[in-house]
């Protein structure tokens, strides 16, 4: 009891240092039970930020909520948000539906982005500057976008139904390097 204590005590410390986070890439083995969800995060209290790896399902789990991995990077003083999930269709799915979600004054909208490959690692990078000019990457494809500058982030990568492995992981204030992480 003690020895897991202290361990989570140590992770969290490492996990919120942004210090830590900035000198190199983590990794997150994300493993829930089907209809539980986890959860990486950092703040950030510059207008600019970037999120980038590469993820692999391990594992995906039958249960009322469908597999899913995600990226999000949120304004901490709106209700602004922006991201995206590789949903699975199902537990045995060869594919992940790519759907980025863009929230602005509590207006969610949700655009699919095409699908990957259930079987294979994804690289993946998440971009905001302090203008609100950003770009979603997702194994090479790109799409930019517009987005209200924000005041602060919270940068999150998360799963639920199933065990989801983020390796290559950076959480940058600031701008990122020129490409993603290659899985």
């Amino acid at each position: 009891m003690i020895r897991a204590f202290l361990t989570s005590f140590a992770v969290g410390i490492t996990l919120h240092s942004a210090a830590a986070l900035a000198a190199a890439p983590l990794a997150f083995d994300c493993d829930v039970p089907a209809d539980h969800f986890s959860s990486v995060t950092q703040d950030f209290e510059q207008p600019s930020v970037s999120l980038q790896g590469v993820v692999q399902v391990r594992e995906m789990r039958s249960g009322n909520n469908l597999p899913v991995a995600g990226v999000r990077i949120a304004d901490p003083n709106t209700k602004n948000m922006l991201g995206f999930q590789f949903v699975a269709a199902s537990p045995k799915a060869a594919f992940f539906d790519v759907v980025l979600n863009k929230q602005v004054e509590g207006k969610l909208q949700k655009f699919g982005f095409g699908q990957v490959s259930a079987k294979a690692a994804i690289s993946f990078r998440l971009t905001v500057d302090g203008s609100g000019k950003g770009s979603f990457i997702v194994d090479g494809n790109e799409a930019d976008f517009e987005f209200p500058p924000l005041s602060g982030s919270k940068a999150m990568v998360f799963c639920s139904t199933g065990q989801f492995k983020f390796s290559e992981l950076i959480f940058q204030d600031g701008p990122s390097d020129p490409a993603p992480a290659k899985p």
